[in-house]
């Protein structure tokens, strides 16, 4: 894996080949190797799920089959496929420090927070899904939140993370520490939006098994948590854009290929099929590609990309009207031009790495290797 520093690891348990409790640090260049069945590929795909969850899901629940990566369900991911089971899957995001002000309206987030999501399931059901956010470096406590309501639609604060929600705000010096939480309602529980994988703002307060309305019961602590909510949720969807795949065996080029002219390409793909198109519409990605074959690798050999007009078939040749690219080696010392089909097997196995590697800053690259 070639990997930010912005996700630093990530924790598994009752994941697939995961039975125990395993944290894997992550660096900007992780290497994961293993016999069969050992857990690599469960690595890459617990990733692949959370990155789909956010982008496709349109419930509460994980998105276990989705356009990343096909996983069944919960109980064909569970270790063991035990019925009556849970598992975790968690991860460490972290970001550059922001100086503290007390404005609740820019105080300042965290900069390193955990999340660890649980899905514990009975039978054919979920029973409880739970979600853990911490943060070491503001020993601001542990805050567990679960999902509530017929359909799981809300999240509600656990009691048990009370205290550390209420001293919230004071860890992080907002105003009005004596109006941290709504009066005569300090036994109350918040309860959360569920529009995304984390709590989002506050909905209302549980009080004695009655919701009381936001409104004016609003707390500073709220106030901050909304604040710090939407902070951590963009967060979370940032970082997980950022996952790309490229599998074990990508695209082999053909002489003259096929591309793409969307402007909405932002991935290489899973098998480097929009290399080509990516390079053709963006020259400065191009340029940086070749000082990378060149400088830091040593190939000897820069790419061209041209577009061919027409179509040689036999002795005839004819108007190619689709959109297509010829792409052609230049050998530096000898100034020869040979296509790719020519130089061999390894440049289509290295091309998509290095240019998901320089399209974008900060991404996390997974890759497959047999």
């Amino acid at each position: 894996m070639y990997i930010s520093v912005v996700i630093s690891n990530l924790s598994l348990e009752g994941f697939r080949s995961f039975g125990n409790r395993q944290l894997i640090d992550l660096a900007p260049l992780t290497f994961v190797y293993g016999p069969n069945s050992a857990g690599k590929s469960s690595i890459i795909k617990s990733l692949l799920l959370l990155q789909q969850s956010v982008q496709f899901s349109t419930n509460p629940f994980p998105l276990w089959r989705g356009p990343q990566v096909d996983l069944g369900s919960v109980w064909d991911s569970v270790h063991g496929h035990q019925p009556n089971s849970a598992m975790k899957v968690g991860l460490t995001i972290n970001q550059p420090s922001i100086p503290r002000r007390t404005d609740i309206e820019n105080q300042a987030i965290f900069t390193t927070a955990k999340i660890e999501f649980e899905f514990s399931i009975k039978g054919s059901e979920y029973d409880s899904v739970t979600v853990e956010i911490s943060s070491d470096d503001k020993n601001s406590g542990q805050l567990k939140f679960s999902r509530c309501g017929a359909d799981f639609s809300l999240w509600i604060l656990n009691s048990e993370s009370l205290t550390n929600y209420i001293a919230l705000a004071d860890v992080f010096g907002a105003k009005r520490p004596d109006a941290l939480f709504p009066v005569d309602a300090s036994q109350s529980l918040p309860v959360f939006y569920s529009d995304a994988m984390l709590p989002s703002q506050v909905f209302g307060h549980f009080d004695g098994g009655v919701q009381r309305k936001q409104g004016l019961e609003i707390s500073t602590n709220d106030l901050f948590w909304n604040r710090l909510s939407t902070d951590l949720n963009q967060k979370f969807r940032q970082e997980m854009s950022k996952v790309s795949y490229l599998g074990p065996l990508r695209k082999q080029w053909s002489r003259t290929e096929d591309i793409s002219q969307s402007n909405q390409l932002q991935h290489v793909g899973s098998v480097g099929e929009n290399s080509l198109s990516l390079l053709k519409a963006q020259p400065e990605l191009l340029a940086s590609v070749n000082t990378a074959l060149n400088e830091t690798l040593e190939c000897g050999y820069r790419l061209h990309l041209t577009s061919p007009t027409y179509m040689i078939e036999g002795a005839e040749s004819r108007p190619i009207t689709s959109p297509q690219v010829m792409p052609m080696l230049e050998h530096l010392t000898s100034n020869v031009h040979v296509s790719p089909v020519d130089a061999g097997f390894g440049l289509s196995q290295l091309l998509p790495i290095l240019v998901e590697m320089h399209l974008r800053e900060q991404t996390l690259i997974l890759i497959e290797q047999p």
